[in-house]
């Protein structure tokens, strides 16, 4: 008896260690050396605000700004790089580009996991995801909120599922989330729209269940707590109004290439097709229909289209297609239905099978640790990429601050 517990305490710690192996191979892939020149700006804003106390509410840095009404809306994070760089060094800052990329891998994974209802699935879909946001990934504080709008989603859908009998962790949890958001960039209102979107319990897009649904205290109360939690700032929800000066910014400095239109160049959007299709397929080879909530498919239409016309929120439409494939694939796995459904079950009891042996999971292994070393050492090497990295101006920043 104690040889057999011994046998499955073994298996479960091999289980483990393939799972850890998967995050940190595909976690490391989407982190490449530190080349975004925004960096530089914060790090001095941070400085800033660790050696004053307080958080700027005028320009200090901007020679035709200077005195200006300015907002440092990503204070939070901008803490947190220049104590990391003033007193452990510029070369962890990728470090913290890691940690970040493994969060958003797990976040990922979850949402995904808890959508498809099988890990094989959500591991398939997690390595399209993460690989796709590989352009976007970079040490801003936009890239959080890619990790915030996974977690929004994987609480609606809780909200959703329990048909909004919430429990007051859960809307401390999402007023902490959507503080967190608008202490870290301006674009909490997508959080409010994925929560909106994909917790509305509709059949059809019938506007009288809308408005009764609208008024039940089941959906009004969550997004009370998210809005609330938007005003939890040292600017107490100023940042909005910074939001509404901000939205022609894409129009008027279009020649910039994060405000460019998607083109299929960017791994994002032929991740992006791909996944389209495979929903497709999966879709129009069901003999019975899927039906989507309405909700959620408007919340990917919206940021599909969103994504496409501005190159920089390609991964929030990375993440919204990615759930509602997943959520249609669960549908179809509950009937057992669609030919492509069952061909995935079948290669998933496969791997299973192959995976119950020891050699096999030893293998896995250390093929995982191969290229986490590997891609390791390339990035002690190279943190940064001197290519684009703009040395001078950083070090002039960051002399004189």
């Amino acid at each position: 008896m104690s040889e057999e517990i011994k046998g499955n305490t073994t298996s479960k710690l091999l289980d483990l260690t393939v799972l850890l192996g998967f995050i940190g191979a595909l976690s490391l892939y989407v982190v490449q050396p530190i080349s975004d020149g925004d960096l530089w700006w914060h790090i001095v804003s941070g400085r800033w605000i660790l050696a004053q106390g307080s958080i700027p509410t005028s320009d200090q840095w901007n020679i035709t700004g200077a005195g200006k009404l300015w907002r440092a809306y990503s204070w939070s994070n901008e803490i947190v790089y220049a104590w990391v760089h003033d007193h452990l060094g510029r070369d962890f800052l990728i470090c913290l580009l890691i940690s970040l990329s493994i969060l958003f891998t797990c976040a990922v994974g979850s949402l995904l996991f808890r959508l498809a209802g099988s890990s094989f699935f959500a591991a398939f879909l997690t390595l399209f995801v993460v690989a796709g946001c590989t352009d976007h990934f970079a040490l801003r504080p936009q890239t959080l909120t890619y990790v915030l709008f996974a977690t929004v989603i994987y609480l609606a859908d809780r909200l959703h599922c329990k048909r909004n009998n919430y429990n007051y962790l859960e809307l401390l949890l999402i007023t902490g989330i959507f503080s967190l958001w608008s202490n870290t960039h301006l674009t909490a209102v997508f959080g409010v729209i994925a929560l909106l979107l994909w917790s509305w319990r509709l059949d059809a897009l019938d506007l009288a269940q809308l408005k009764s649904s609208i008024r039940s205290r089941g959906l009004i109360v969550p997004l009370a707590c998210a809005l609330f939690g938007t005003f939890l700032t040292p600017y107490f929800g100023a940042e909005w109004s910074v939001l509404a000066h901000k939205t022609n910014h894409p129009f008027i400095y279009n020649e910039i290439n994060e405000f460019k239109p998607a083109n299929i160049m960017k791994y994002s959007v032929a991740a992006l097709i791909l996944l389209i299709v495979f929903m497709q397929v999966l879709i129009l080879q069901d003999k019975q229909r899927v039906a989507m909530q309405p909700g959620r498919l408007l919340c990917t239409l919206f940021f599909i289209l969103l994504g496409l016309s501005i190159t920089k929120f390609m991964p929030y439409a990375l993440i919204a297609t990615v759930a509602l494939l997943a959520d249609c694939w669960k549908e179809q796995r509950q009937r057992s239905t669609g030919k492509l459904n069952q061909a995935f079950s079948l290669l998933e009891e496969n791997c299973v099978k192959y995976l119950r042996y020891f050699p096999t999971k030893l293998l896995i292994i250390a093929i995982f640790l191969i290229c986490i070393s590997e891609r390791l050492l390339i990035l002690s090497k190279n943190a940064f990429d001197l290519r684009s990295y703009p040395v001078n101006a950083s070090n002039f920043l960051l002399e004189k601050n």
